[in-house]
């Protein structure tokens, strides 16, 4: 009896793994559900799905790994990695649209059909946090990867490269499986855009990534107008991908006041406010800063701010010591915030060793006050009375004022004026403006927007934005009953 009941163990062990239940089909890049596109990587969830985790060692692609297989409308797709709980393989080229059954096979036998909705195209981006979410997985020319790091983020004006999945048909290519070709470039049948904060990007290649399955790239210029973490997709016969960023260094808006700490090479921590800035040209500036003890202003002075084509530099003079010296900063949220390095010095051309600096320091943008309540005028909610004659603007530029008279010039409830109708570039209702885009940065209908509209009255500011991590904040949607919309 002991013996009999080894063997059954022994044989379960080998035979009793139970049958694959199928949970989900993701795009591999987004990680959304939904249709997918014949090429797209694709990651399968569910339980029971493989004996064991194997990841395939050599290309083409194997169909079966660890003695498991799927298939899906009878073809079978090419498998990069298997486990119990997930499975990513390659969708097979040539699918019509349409519902498609799939199948996973482990050793124990087959599981359910599962139903998969197949699209000529389903664009998506990778990302570094491997969620579809966040920075994009790009790279410059020389293939370092494009981060949110000073000399290591994207330029206005240059040419990166952009990995994605979903991008359909190729011209001349048709095997799952197989690595892109080097020789003659699979490019996408389809015409592929790519868009940063609703500016549209010069696109130079799109298709397969030579030497990878199922992995396609995008070169493409990066458009001029943009800087910080700019919000990037890629489209594709008219769908869309997911959100994702990319920071640039190029554009930024210099706000009114910032605050941060200079902390010197030692190690000593004192507060630092800057500005406000004045404009000498578009790429010079200058303004005052204070050093702080406590309360006590230990030191003050003046620089002058230029923007170069890689970094900020300054030339300041304190007017406590009529000492002198120079710096060196950067921004990679498009002037929401600062960070650089002083050297004891009258001029860069006398800097011989860039670690032979004094003093570092980093500055943000002072938080706009949150908006006072003025009296509620007789007749007028509450609500509205608090934003009647509030204006609106982005940096420099003005977009309009909150009122409840309609026919206003500069009323953002008259539809036919520059700064409330859905055409006009200067008005946020324009979903294709930088200013009402729901992808652009400087947007106030982008939850993501990083530099959204400022809303103001008097001497209080919050931003004017769906983003609820900026905040104080108001959203935009509230001011519908106020003008009117």
């Amino acid at each position: 009896m002991k013996l009999l009941c080894g063997l059954l163990v022994a044989v379960f062990s080998v035979y009793g793994q139970a049958l694959p239940v199928v949970g989900g089909v993701v795009n591999a890049g987004s990680f959304v559900p939904g249709p997918v596109a014949p090429g797209t990587i694709v990651s399968i969830f569910g339980t029971s799905l493989a004996n064991q985790t194997l990841s395939a060692t050599a290309l083409p692609l194997p169909t079966s790994l660890a003695g498991t297989s799927v298939t899906l409308a009878g073809q079978p797709l090419p498998l990069f990695f298997v486990s119990a709980g997930q499975i990513n393989a390659q969708i097979p080229f040539g699918l019509p649209n349409g519902a498609a059954s799939m199948i996973v096979r482990n050793v124990t036998g087959p599981s359910s059909s599962f139903s998969v909705s197949i699209a000529a195209t389903s664009p998506a981006i990778f990302t570094t946090t491997a969620d579809g979410k966040g920075a994009a997985i790009s790279v410059h020319v020389d293939f370092k990867l494009v981060q949110k790091l000073s000399g290591q983020n994207a330029n206005a004006g240059e040419t990166i490269v952009l990995f994605c999945t979903g991008l359909g048909a190729v011209d001349g290519f048709s095997t799952a499986g197989v690595p892109g070709p080097s020789s003659t470039l699979a490019r996408t049948s389809q015409a592929t855009t790519v868009s940063m904060d609703g500016r549209p990007a010069q696109v130079s290649f799109a298709g397969l990534a030579p030497g990878f399955v199922g992995l396609y790239q995008i070169n493409f210029v990066v458009p001029v107008g943009v800087g910080g973490d700019v919000v990037t997709t890629v489209s594709v016969g008219g769908v869309s991908s997911n959100p994702t960023t990319i920071n640039v260094r190029g554009a930024y808006t210099l706000g009114a006041s910032y605050s941060g700490t200079i902390t010197s090479k030692a190690g000593d921590k004192f507060p630092l406010s800057v500005g406000p800035f004045a404009s000498q040209s578009a790429t010079i500036f200058t303004g005052p800063y204070s050093i702080f003890s406590g309360t006590l202003a230990v030191d003050r002075g003046s620089f002058l701010l230029q923007s170069t084509t890689t970094v900020f530099t300054l030339l300041g003079r304190s007017s406590i010591t009529g000492g002198a010296f120079v710096g060196i900063m950067d921004t990679l949220d498009a002037g929401r915030s600062f960070f650089g390095l002083l050297y004891d010095t009258d001029s860069l051309d006398k800097v011989k060793d860039l670690d032979s600096w004094y003093a570092s320091f980093v500055f943000t943008l002072d938080a706009p006050v949150v908006p006072v309540i003025p009296p509620i005028l007789p007749g007028v909610s509450a609500a509205c009375a608090s934003i009647e004659g509030a204006v609106i603007f982005s940096g420099n530029q003005f977009l309009g004022r909150v009122t409840s008279n309609t026919f206003a010039a500069d009323s953002i409830g008259n539809k036919y004026g520059l700064y409330g109708s859905p055409f006009s570039t200067t008005s946020i209702f324009n979903e294709y403006s930088l200013f009402g885009s729901a992808f652009s940065s400087t947007s106030a209908f982008n939850s993501l927007a990083s530099n959204p509209p400022i809303i103001s009255k008097g001497t209080a500011a919050a931003y004017l934005t769906t983003n609820q991590l900026k905040t104080p904040g108001i959203d935009p949607r509230t001011l519908y009953s106020c003008i009117g919309r």
